[in-house]
């Protein structure tokens, strides 16, 4: 443990756990970096805006004075630096009511890294059974993760600009398979089934075929624009978990280097199926109602993951 990373990491969660109790939401989203991924029992969630960061952060703060809480604190347990700019913490969360607690003491762990002088959380967990959110299941739900945190080395999601470089080379392999003329080799990069989001609607494609009308309308915006290439520019990328990357690029379609329609903000969550990384989503920037016409066209609304899962939630 570093006493230089232990005083970094307390004094992190002194000024945000101050800033929740009082409901300060945006100036704590100056202490966390978008997209931010954390999980509980219930799963991962990954908030991609300051937007939905204000919302969650206004819930937490809604559930405190719900319960009645008087104090609430977050105890530093032991840290240490993963590199000069990442630092790995444990702590213990505290919900009192008076002498009393509201729900059981709960482990994290946390990931800080350094943006410039500031050091912001960049992932989380949390041994509880959901968020501390308004009508969500707040128990404590001790050893879901510190199993993992015990082993030596403790187990970490793999820092981001390892994902990035197999983000890159995904998503330009599926460029370059979908300007060609074989839907098959575009088809080959996918799961099945995987899901098509734009603007304002999803779409499943449960088999190749269902694929072929997004095939159909890609073919038909680069003729119509002159463009013989699909390029990308891979932005941003990390890992979900071993075995999931999330990560933000733009699609341009081109001709000699020069654009003829986009770019086109969007989102990918790649999986690693028998050794290959494969697109299980893919959200683009675009106009719902223009596709319903078989066109493409922008939209400045790439749909969040949030949005997506509220859109299709059954």
């Amino acid at each position: 443990m570093s006493d230089e990373a232990i005083d970094i990491y307390q004094s992190h969660l002194d000024a945000s756990t101050r800033l929740v109790f009082r409901g300060a939401a945006e100036a704590y989203a100056e202490h966390v970096q978008l997209p931010f991924v954390f999980r509980t029992a219930q799963g991962v969630e990954v908030i991609e805006t300051k937007s939905d960061l204000h919302g969650d952060i206004s819930q937490l703060h809604e559930w405190l004075a719900s319960q009645g809480v008087t104090d609430y604190h977050r105890i530093a347990r032991t840290a240490r630096y993963l590199d000069a700019d990442t630092i790995e913490g444990f702590h213990v969360t505290y919900a009192l009511r008076g002498a009393t607690p509201v729900v059981d003491p709960y482990a994290n762990r946390m990931i800080l890294k350094r943006a410039g002088t500031i050091w912001k959380t960049s992932y989380a967990e949390h041994e509880i059974a959901d968020a501390l959110y308004p009508r969500r299941n707040a128990q404590a739900r001790h050893g879901i993760f510190s199993a993992q945190w015990s082993a030596e080395p403790a187990w970490a999601v793999p820092a981001s600009d390892a994902a990035l470089p197999i983000y890159a080379k995904t998503v330009a392999a599926i460029a370059e398979a979908a300007g060609g003329k074989d839907y098959d080799a575009v088809h080959a990069h996918y799961t099945m089934p995987y899901g098509i989001h734009h603007d304002h609607e999803d779409y499943t494609i449960a088999t190749p075929e269902d694929g072929r009308v997004f095939w159909d309308a890609l073919h038909w915006s680069m003729a119509r624009n002159g463009a013989d290439r699909v390029t990308v520019r891979p932005d941003s990328a990390l890992f979900l978990s071993t075995t999931r990357i999330l990560g933000y690029h733009d699609v341009t379609l081109t001709r000699d280097g020069e654009t003829r329609f986009g770019p086109v903000r969007s989102r990918m969550i790649l999986v690693l199926k028998d050794g290959r990384w494969l697109c299980t989503s893919v959200a683009n920037a675009l106009s719902t109602k223009a596709f319903q016409d078989g066109e493409f066209e922008l939209s400045p609304d790439l749909p969040t993951l949030r949005e997506i899962h509220e859109r299709t939630k059954t």
